[in-house]
C-alpha cells in the first residue's frame, strides 16, 4: 500500500502559480505481529518508524523502508 502511494505521487504533476513541479515522498514503516503486539509499545513503535523513514531518506530518497518484527 506504501509502495503504491509513493508511485501515485511520483506520477502526478503539480501546478505551483505557472509551473508543473513532480515531487516524491520517502516513507518509513514499522508492523508488528504475534507476541510482539502486546510487547511493542506506540512510542516504540513511532521510533522505529522513524528509524525506517531516516533510512529510505538516506539510501536515496523517494522509497519505501519497512521495519518488520515477527514473534
Amino acid at each position: 500500500l506504501a509502495e503504491h502511494f509513493r508511485l501515485q505521487i511520483a506520477a502526478e504533476s503539480f501546478q505551483v502559480e505557472d509551473n508543473h513541479i513532480k515531487i516524491t515522498v520517502s516513507l518509513g514503516l514499522a508492523t508488528v505481529s504475534g507476541d510482539m503486539l502486546v510487547k511493542m509499545t506506540a512510542t516504540r513503535l513511532l521510533e522505529v518508524a522513524d528509524q525506517a523513514l531516516y533510512e529510505a531518506k538516506q539510501s536515496g530518497r523517494n522509497r519505501v523502508v519497512a521495519w518488520q518484527k515477527n514473534v
